[in-house]
């Protein structure tokens, strides 16, 4: 069975279990995936470090305190040289910020309700070139 790591990055818990859990109940069963979790940007910039080039895929929140989403983006892409896919998701990103994302070879989804989740699970079925369960 094929292993896939996942990098989640939120600092609220919940939304960190519901998308773990709707990434593994919603993609393929011939698939096995490591989730990788972390409540704040610095924590997720420890774990790209260590991981690096073995993590399959980001997704992550951009508010969070001290270091956002935006911070862990381009700290990934410019001092890591990592080119990870990247999903974005925020309740109020500004047009600057989607741009950045954009540049930097990211996608975003400016909110985060159920019907966001689907749209999250498209980016992971994409990123990580694998079908969907129906």
């Amino acid at each position: 069975m094929v292993q896939k790591q996942i990098l989640l990055i939120d600092d609220d818990p919940l939304i960190v279990r519901t998308l773990r859990r709707s990434i593994s109940l919603r993609i393929s069963s011939d698939m096995e995936f490591c989730f990788h979790e972390a409540s704040s940007g610095d924590e997720a910039i420890e774990i790209l470090k260590e991981l690096g080039a073995q993590i399959n895929a980001v997704i992550c929140d951009n508010n969070m305190s001290k270091k956002s989403g935006m911070d862990v983006l381009r700290e990934m892409r410019h001092h890591l040289k990592l080119q990870i896919p990247f999903c974005m998701f925020s309740s109020n990103l500004k047009e600057a910020d989607v741009n950045v994302i954009i540049r930097l070879d990211g996608y975003f989804i400016q909110k985060c309700s159920s019907r966001d989740f689907e749209r999250i699970l498209r980016f992971v079925t994409k990123a990580l070139d694998i079908e969907r369960q129906s």
